[in-house]
């Protein structure tokens, strides 16, 4: 059986994301965290998973590089839709607007 260090897993990983149609710049985070749930004990969720995103996609019920939409939005909350999107690139655009709305609310 072939071994990879996390480096070359995260360049094969995110390569194959890319050749699916992911975005670059997304096929890099995604990547990034398989390998990282990997590496903290968390197989489940790491690399195993690259085969079931990989049909997911291919059968349309992924789209990678999809819109991320403001569904519902206040000056504290907000809802979005991601597209069907990747859920590691959803969650990074949510955390980044939450971060935002902390930061010009009472919150932070």
């Amino acid at each position: 059986m072939p071994m990879f260090n996390a480096d070359q897993l995260r360049v094969i990983c995110s390569e194959i994301f890319e050749a699916l149609g992911t975005p670059e710049e997304d096929a890099k985070l995604v990547s990034d965290l398989l390998v990282e749930a990997n590496l903290t004990g968390f197989d489940s969720h790491g690399v195993i998973r690259l085969p079931i995103y990989a049909r997911g996609i291919k059968m349309g019920a992924v789209k990678p590089g999809a819109e991320i939409k403001v569904v519902k939005e206040t000056p504290n909350l907000a809802v979005l839709d991601g597209g069907w999107n990747l859920g590691q690139v959803v969650a990074k655009h949510a955390m980044n607007l939450c971060i935002e709305k902390a930061k010009n609310s009472i919150i932070g």
